[in-house]
């Protein structure tokens, strides 16, 4: 497990790696815990002066975690689409007539679900897909599941 989450931490740090930030993630290990972690972000120093502190701890934060965001949110895409992918090619076993496709509205994602299809056994499958989601991407939800 720990190479996997090593081999994490270096593409994800490997998306910062244009940035001259100390905002990048570590891999702690104490024996007890194992985790990921995001331990400095310096939002100002004294080396910038003491003037206008507030304005560039503000912006310096924005900048910081903006860049954080846009490499979290590009690895997440490739995950999502890899679960839906997935959850797509089992639902063509099962109900070969039906298409699966999905968007994203702000942190939440839609799925709209169409064909031909036993609306029971299609609801139970679309339970199913939802709860893989929470678990699996944990803070993020399925707002709705359409079936058209």
């Amino acid at each position: 497990m720990e190479n996997k989450i090593l081999e994490f931490v270096r593409e994800f740090n490997a998306g910062l790696e244009n940035s001259n930030e100390y905002n990048s993630l570590q891999y702690q290990n104490d024996g007890y815990q194992e985790g990921i972690l995001l331990p400095n972000i310096y939002a100002w120093s004294s080396d910038e002066g003491e003037e206008h502190f507030r304005q560039k701890a503000l912006s310096s934060l924005v900048r910081q975690l903006d860049l954080l965001q846009n490499v979290a949110k590009e690895l997440l895409e490739v995950e999502i689409s890899e679960f839906f992918a997935e959850k797509k090619k089992l639902m063509k076993e099962k109900f070969p007539e039906a298409k699966l496709q999905y968007f994203k509205t702000t942190s939440e994602y839609n799925i709209v679900i169409s064909g031909l299809y036993n609306d029971e056994l299609m609801g139970q499958f679309g339970e199913v897909v939802e709860e893989d989601f929470k678990y699996i991407f944990k803070g993020l939800k399925i707002a709705d599941i359409s079936y058209i």
